[in-house]
C-alpha cells in the first residue's frame, strides 16, 4: 500500500485533533464538540495564532493544506479571508464543512492528494499548513 493510501486510511478514521479523550461524549459535530476540539488545540500549540497571525489576512486568499478538524480553518474564516482548503480524507472535509456551517462561515474545500493541486500559479495570498507536508509520500 503506498503511503498516501495509508495516511488516508488512517485519518478517515478520525479528523486530526477529534480522538475521544478529547472531545468526551459530546456529540460528533456539535457546538459543544468542536469548542472541546479548538480548545485542546490551542491549549497544546498556543503558538499556533501567532506563528499564523490569522488577522493579518483580511480579504486575502489563503489556502490550507491538511484541514483536519477545521480549527485553524475557522480562524481564517473569522480573520474576514478568502478560504479554499483541501485534504486527503472526506471525513477532514466533512469535519471541517461541519464545523464552518456550525459558525456561519463557508470555505471551498475539496477532497483531493495535495501534492497535485488544481489551481493557478499566483492564484493565494497565503498557503498554510501545520503538521500534514511531512504525512506526504513526496512533499
Amino acid at each position: 500500500m503506498a503511503l498516501n493510501d495509508e495516511v488516508r486510511s488512517y485519518w478517515e478514521q478520525e479528523a486530526c485533533g477529534t480522538p475521544e479523550i478529547v472531545v468526551g461524549k459530546f456529540e460528533k459535530f456539535s457546538r459543544e464538540w468542536f469548542e472541546q476540539v479548538e480548545n485542546h488545540r490551542y491549549q497544546v500549540e498556543p503558538f499556533i495564532h501567532s506563528v499564523a497571525q490569522f488577522h493579518r489576512y483580511q480579504s486575502k486568499r489563503i489556502l490550507e493544506v491538511g484541514v483536519g478538524a477545521g480549527t485553524d480553518h475557522l480562524q481564517w474564516a473569522r480573520a474576514g479571508a478568502e478560504c479554499y482548503g483541501v485534504d486527503l480524507t472526506d471525513e477532514a472535509i466533512e469535519t471541517t464543512q461541519r464545523r464552518l456551517e456550525t459558525y456561519k462561515f463557508h470555505s471551498n474545500l475539496k477532497r483531493i492528494n495535495a501534492e497535485v493541486l488544481p489551481f493557478e500559479d499566483n492564484f493565494f495570498d497565503v498557503v498554510y499548513s501545520w503538521g500534514v507536508i511531512h504525512h506526504t509520500e513526496h512533499p
